[in-house]
């Protein structure tokens, strides 16, 4: 639920996309009009994202497969000058 909160207002201002593990929730975003993906970000997934500006990983750091290279990854998918 707090990914659809945070997409929901940052969609307001930006073209918003998310990831989210859990299937429930991610098929919840879904309904309500958000483009949000299920799974662990990894590079297949990410590919279909393209590169972005900006990634926001909100909490549950420990349900990610390997933290630092989910990181790492992430940071390689981003636009020149982009923030993580």
């Amino acid at each position: 639920m707090r990914l659809r909160f945070f997409l929901h207002e940052a969609k307001r201002f930006f073209d918003v996309s998310g990831i989210e593990l859990a299937k429930d929730a991610a098929e919840h975003c879904r309904r309500s009009g958000l483009n949000v993906f299920t799974g662990q970000a990894d590079e297949t997934l990410l590919g279909r994202l393209g590169t972005n500006r900006r990634y926001r990983v909100a909490r549950r750091y420990r349900a990610l497969a390997i933290p630092r290279d989910t990181i790492a990854l992430l940071v390689n998918h981003l636009d020149p000058g982009g923030s993580s």
